[in-house]
């Protein structure tokens, strides 16, 4: 791996927009560039068939009420900078690679009356079983309002150093009977989805409300500008009892230590595909209720990766003007 990329997440722009950053300054910002998971994690890419996987936003349930937007600023998300380290967890027989190294740096800032920037990095090394190796960068950036509104997305995925895969548009919530996005990447188009598909970081608030009031099964539709942009997935997720954290050995975590989180599967499901279906993919992780996640496992089916949170920064949040 080339550790000198992989330190740390090239700085990016915000998406275009009114937001309070860190410094507690009101700052607007014309020109998009792009970042990654909403929750700190928006997109993973299945390099062997070179099939891009949505965020790991959260799910909710038919057995659960629908909240709307507005109450979902409940959830106290906190502004931080974690890096985790990608290693290999699980090879099956069929697959094309034995190992993967790789590291995954994301920075979710904002509040919810500005909203929420994502910005992630996901850079992995596959080392296949001819000796030959492939790595995989995918750059993703989102900004989410804090009512749930609007949703903006830019997202670029490299294979072997060369784009191979890139989305952008954004997404409003109006009077209308759905969501209208917009476009821009890899063409331009305009199409409507129905009103109660999700945003990532409604999303990820939303799983967090319903783990404290108890809901264990969970299922929700989510839009989150992956792929080519037009897609929404079905989610499905189990959420385990509380724990309270004894994280140790990461740096800035402490935090962290003696807090709630749950242990959440997550596994996602492509709607085109028709018939009885198989999750694309499904990941595994602890859930803060401040939307940390820890201990997370991705698992394609031949091969599961694990991505360790190493260090974590929690970044100053200071209340926005009106």
């Amino acid at each position: 791996m080339d550790g000198e990329v992989l330190q740390y997440a090239a700085p990016i722009e915000a998406e275009p927009g009114t937001y309070c950053n860190r410094t507690g300054t009101r700052k607007t910002v014309t020109k998009s560039s792009k970042f990654v998971f909403s929750l700190g994690f928006s997109v993973f890419v299945d390099v062997f068939s070179w099939r891009p996987i949505p965020s790991l936003a959260v799910m909710v349930g038919s057995t659960a009420f629908l909240l709307m937007p507005t109450d979902l600023v409940a959830a106290e998300l906190v502004a931080h900078r974690a890096v985790y380290d990608v290693v290999t967890e699980h090879v099956e027989g069929q697959s094309s690679a034995v190992s993967a190294t790789g590291r995954v740096v994301l920075e979710f800032d904002g509040d919810a009356c500005q909203g929420f920037t994502l910005n992630m990095r996901f850079f992995t090394r596959y080392q296949r079983q001819n000796g030959n190796s492939t790595t995989t960068d995918v750059q993703s950036t989102t900004w989410e309002s804090g009512n749930g509104m609007s949703f903006r997305f830019n997202m670029r995925q490299y294979l072997d150093g060369n784009l191979s895969l890139s989305s952008g548009g954004d997404a409003a919530r109006g009077d209308g009977p759905g969501i209208m996005i917009d476009l821009d990447i890899p063409e331009e188009k305009q199409f409507e989805i129905p009103k109660e598909v999700l945003f990532p970081t409604e999303h990820m608030a939303l799983m967090i409300d319903q783990a404290e009031r108890g809901v264990r099964f969970l299922q929700r539709d989510v839009f989150d500008g992956s792929d080519t942009g037009d897609k929404v997935y079905a989610t499905n997720a189990v959420m385990g009892l509380p724990s309270r954290s004894d994280i140790e050995g990461v740096s800035g975590a402490e935090p962290l230590r003696g807090k709630i989180y749950w242990p959440v599967s997550l596994a996602y499901f492509d709607k085109d595909e028709g018939g009885e279906q198989v999750p694309a993919y499904q990941l595994s992780f602890d859930l803060f209720r401040n939307g940390v996640s820890t201990n997370i496992l991705i698992d394609y089916g031949d091969i599961v990766l694990r991505a360790s949170l190493i260090d974590i920064e929690f970044l100053d949040q200071y209340p926005c003007d009106d």
